[in-house]
Protein backbone atom coordinates (compact mmCIF):
# COMPACT_ATOMS: atom_id res chain seq x y z
CA UNK A 1 0.00 0.00 0.00
CA UNK A 2 1.14 3.45 -0.80
CA UNK A 3 2.53 5.51 2.10
CA UNK A 4 0.56 8.59 1.00
CA UNK A 5 -2.66 6.62 1.01
CA UNK A 6 -2.03 5.33 4.56
CA UNK A 7 -1.25 8.84 5.85
CA UNK A 8 -4.38 10.16 4.15
CA UNK A 9 -6.55 7.49 5.79
CA UNK A 10 -5.06 8.23 9.22
CA UNK A 11 -5.66 11.97 8.73
CA UNK A 12 -9.28 11.37 7.66
CA UNK A 13 -9.88 9.11 10.70
CA UNK A 14 -8.49 11.76 13.03
CA UNK A 15 -10.67 14.44 11.44
CA UNK A 16 -13.78 12.27 11.89
CA UNK A 17 -12.84 11.54 15.55
CA UNK A 18 -12.34 15.26 16.32
CA UNK A 19 -15.66 16.12 14.68
CA UNK A 20 -17.55 13.45 16.67
CA UNK A 21 -15.96 14.58 19.94
CA UNK A 22 -16.84 18.21 19.22
CA UNK A 23 -20.47 17.29 18.51
CA UNK A 24 -20.69 15.26 21.71
CA UNK A 25 -19.21 18.09 23.73
CA UNK A 26 -21.81 20.52 22.36
CA UNK A 27 -24.69 18.16 23.20
CA UNK A 28 -23.49 17.12 26.69
CA UNK A 29 -21.59 20.07 28.12
CA UNK A 30 -19.88 19.61 31.46
CA UNK A 31 -21.61 21.68 34.11
CA UNK A 32 -20.87 21.97 37.80
CA UNK A 33 -23.89 21.51 40.06
CA UNK A 34 -25.25 24.63 41.76
CA UNK A 35 -23.00 25.54 44.66
CA UNK A 36 -20.01 23.72 43.17
CA UNK A 37 -18.97 20.07 43.34
CA UNK A 38 -20.36 17.94 46.15
CA UNK A 39 -17.77 16.68 48.60
CA UNK A 40 -18.75 13.57 50.52
CA UNK A 41 -18.31 14.14 54.23
CA UNK A 42 -17.58 10.98 56.20
CA UNK A 43 -16.19 9.92 59.56
CA UNK A 44 -12.72 8.40 59.89
CA UNK A 45 -11.89 6.20 62.88
CA UNK A 46 -8.35 5.58 64.13
CA UNK A 47 -6.86 3.80 67.14
CA UNK A 48 -5.69 6.58 69.42
CA UNK A 49 -4.20 4.35 72.13
CA UNK A 50 -4.04 0.80 73.46
CA UNK A 51 -3.27 0.09 77.10
CA UNK A 52 -3.36 -3.23 78.91
CA UNK A 53 -2.48 -4.75 82.24
CA UNK A 54 -2.42 -8.29 83.57
CA UNK A 55 -5.36 -9.06 85.86
CA UNK A 56 -3.64 -11.95 87.67
CA UNK A 57 -0.55 -14.16 87.22
CA UNK A 58 -0.60 -16.52 84.22
CA UNK A 59 -1.62 -20.14 84.37
CA UNK A 60 0.58 -22.87 83.04
CA UNK A 61 3.17 -25.38 84.03
CA UNK A 62 6.03 -24.85 86.36
CA UNK A 63 8.52 -23.33 86.02
CA UNK A 64 6.91 -20.20 84.55
CA UNK A 65 8.83 -19.99 81.27
CA UNK A 66 7.84 -20.05 77.63
CA UNK A 67 4.22 -19.33 76.67
CA UNK A 68 1.68 -18.74 79.42
CA UNK A 69 -1.89 -17.49 79.37
CA UNK A 70 -2.96 -14.61 81.59
CA UNK A 71 -6.15 -12.54 81.67
CA UNK A 72 -5.68 -8.91 80.65
CA UNK A 73 -7.76 -5.78 80.87
CA UNK A 74 -7.36 -4.03 77.52
CA UNK A 75 -8.40 -0.40 77.12
CA UNK A 76 -8.65 1.03 73.60
CA UNK A 77 -9.30 4.67 72.77
CA UNK A 78 -10.56 5.35 69.27
CA UNK A 79 -10.81 8.80 67.72
CA UNK A 80 -12.99 10.08 64.91
CA UNK A 81 -10.72 12.31 62.80
CA UNK A 82 -13.40 12.64 60.11
CA UNK A 83 -15.88 15.47 59.55
CA UNK A 84 -19.15 13.74 60.53
CA UNK A 85 -20.24 11.44 63.33
CA UNK A 86 -19.49 7.73 63.13
CA UNK A 87 -22.78 5.95 63.88
CA UNK A 88 -22.62 2.26 64.76
CA UNK A 89 -25.50 0.12 63.50
CA UNK A 90 -27.26 -1.80 66.28
CA UNK A 91 -25.70 -5.04 65.04
CA UNK A 92 -22.23 -3.50 64.64
CA UNK A 93 -18.95 -4.02 66.46
CA UNK A 94 -16.72 -1.07 67.33
CA UNK A 95 -13.54 -3.11 67.79
CA UNK A 96 -12.07 -6.58 67.72
CA UNK A 97 -9.19 -7.08 70.15
CA UNK A 98 -6.95 -10.15 70.16
CA UNK A 99 -3.74 -11.52 71.59
CA UNK A 100 -1.31 -11.73 68.68
CA UNK A 101 0.42 -14.86 69.98
CA UNK A 102 -2.90 -16.44 70.94
CA UNK A 103 -4.61 -15.97 67.61
CA UNK A 104 -8.13 -14.85 66.81
CA UNK A 105 -10.07 -17.68 68.49
CA UNK A 106 -11.66 -17.35 71.94
CA UNK A 107 -10.48 -16.91 74.68
CA UNK A 108 -7.77 -14.80 72.99
CA UNK A 109 -10.25 -12.57 71.14
CA UNK A 110 -12.97 -10.15 72.25
CA UNK A 111 -15.41 -7.93 70.37
CA UNK A 112 -16.80 -4.68 71.78
CA UNK A 113 -19.97 -3.13 70.38
CA UNK A 114 -23.00 -1.29 71.70
CA UNK A 115 -22.24 1.90 73.58
CA UNK A 116 -21.56 4.57 72.61
CA UNK A 117 -24.02 4.55 69.71
CA UNK A 118 -21.94 7.17 67.88
CA UNK A 119 -18.65 9.05 68.06
CA UNK A 120 -18.85 12.67 66.92
CA UNK A 121 -16.31 14.35 64.67
CA UNK A 122 -13.16 15.08 66.69
CA UNK A 123 -14.44 13.00 69.62
CA UNK A 124 -12.94 9.91 71.28
CA UNK A 125 -14.45 6.83 72.89
CA UNK A 126 -12.74 4.52 75.35
CA UNK A 127 -13.69 0.86 75.08
CA UNK A 128 -12.68 -1.93 77.44
CA UNK A 129 -12.39 -5.71 77.18
CA UNK A 130 -11.02 -8.46 79.37
CA UNK A 131 -9.50 -11.36 77.48
CA UNK A 132 -6.76 -13.94 77.67
CA UNK A 133 -3.36 -12.88 76.44
CA UNK A 134 -0.55 -15.21 75.56
CA UNK A 135 2.62 -14.06 77.30
CA UNK A 136 6.08 -15.12 76.19
CA UNK A 137 8.14 -15.34 79.37
CA UNK A 138 11.94 -15.17 79.37
CA UNK A 139 13.72 -18.29 80.69
CA UNK A 140 15.17 -16.31 83.60
CA UNK A 141 11.67 -14.90 84.40
CA UNK A 142 13.10 -11.38 84.21
CA UNK A 143 10.52 -10.20 81.68
CA UNK A 144 7.60 -11.28 79.56
CA UNK A 145 6.25 -10.01 76.28
CA UNK A 146 2.58 -9.59 75.31
CA UNK A 147 1.14 -8.12 72.11
CA UNK A 148 -2.47 -7.16 71.49
CA UNK A 149 -3.95 -5.99 68.19
CA UNK A 150 -7.07 -3.92 67.53
CA UNK A 151 -9.23 -3.63 64.43
CA UNK A 152 -11.84 -0.85 64.34
CA UNK A 153 -15.17 -1.50 62.61
CA UNK A 154 -14.09 -4.99 61.49
CA UNK A 155 -17.32 -5.55 59.53
CA UNK A 156 -16.96 -2.22 57.64
CA UNK A 157 -20.42 -1.21 58.86
CA UNK A 158 -19.40 2.46 58.93
CA UNK A 159 -18.42 4.08 55.64
CA UNK A 160 -15.24 6.07 56.29
CA UNK A 161 -12.88 8.42 54.48
CA UNK A 162 -10.13 5.81 54.83
CA UNK A 163 -10.58 2.14 55.64
CA UNK A 164 -6.85 1.38 55.67
CA UNK A 165 -6.09 3.08 59.00
CA UNK A 166 -8.31 0.97 61.28
CA UNK A 167 -5.67 -1.48 62.56
CA UNK A 168 -3.00 -1.13 65.23
CA UNK A 169 -1.05 -3.40 67.52
CA UNK A 170 0.93 -2.76 70.66
CA UNK A 171 3.67 -4.79 72.26
CA UNK A 172 4.46 -4.44 75.93
CA UNK A 173 7.26 -5.86 78.01
CA UNK A 174 6.52 -6.60 81.63
CA UNK A 175 9.16 -7.03 84.28
CA UNK A 176 8.72 -10.09 86.46
CA UNK A 177 5.10 -9.26 87.39
CA UNK A 178 3.55 -11.91 85.10
CA UNK A 179 5.72 -14.70 86.44
CA UNK A 180 7.10 -13.83 89.86
CA UNK A 181 10.07 -15.84 91.04
CA UNK A 182 9.07 -18.83 93.25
Amino acid sequence: MNQRLVLGLIGAALLILVTVLALLYERVPFRLPPGGPKIVELPDLIVDSIAFAAVEPPTGGSPCTGLHTAPFDVTVTIRNVGVTAAVLPTWGIWINVWSVLGGSAPPYRASVGGQPAQIGAGQTATLKATLAGLALVAPDKSQSLVTFAVDIDPDAAIQEIREDNNFRDKEKKFSSELCPAP
